[in-house]
């Protein structure tokens, strides 16, 4: 339903970047991206796409709803907590390299998979360069 509010113009389009250009350039989130986080894995529902089907697992599992395009169905990933928080950390209006950056200092995470991580991201229409 949220695919009818999107603009034609706001929808993710494929970028081809390189390495300084990608490090410069500030990200934003697909207009149709949802983290959904919930306190069970209810995975095996997912999959199946019948709840009577799995089991219902006792820890917590975060979802990536996202719709590509207006041409592409719903798609879904589960993120672990790094990939998480480098989304989160991407979609703050900082710099590709800033985020990177701090990833590497903080935690750190290597900066050649942070990078193919985004371009993938980028690639699937989870994330977009911001125009302004």
């Amino acid at each position: 339903a949220r695919t009818a509010t999107v603009a034609p113009d706001q929808w993710p389009r494929p970028v081809e970047l390189t390495d300084e250009a990608l490090s410069a350039a500030r990200l934003r989130r697909g207009p149709v991206v949802e983290l959904l986080e919930l306190p069970v894995d209810i995975r095996e529902w997912v999959t199946s796409g019948d709840p009577s089907k799995g089991d219902v697992h006792e820890r917590p599992v975060t979802f990536l709803l996202y719709v590509p395009s207006l041409r592409d169905l719903h798609r879904i990933k589960i993120l672990g907590e790094g990939p998480k928080l480098v989304l989160s950390s991407l979609d703050d209006g900082r710099t590709v390299g800033a985020v990177v950056a701090e990833l590497e200092a903080e935690y750190e995470l290597d900066p050649v998979e942070l990078l193919a991580m985004t371009r993938n991201w980028l690639a699937e229409g989870i994330l977009s360069v911001r125009l302004a």
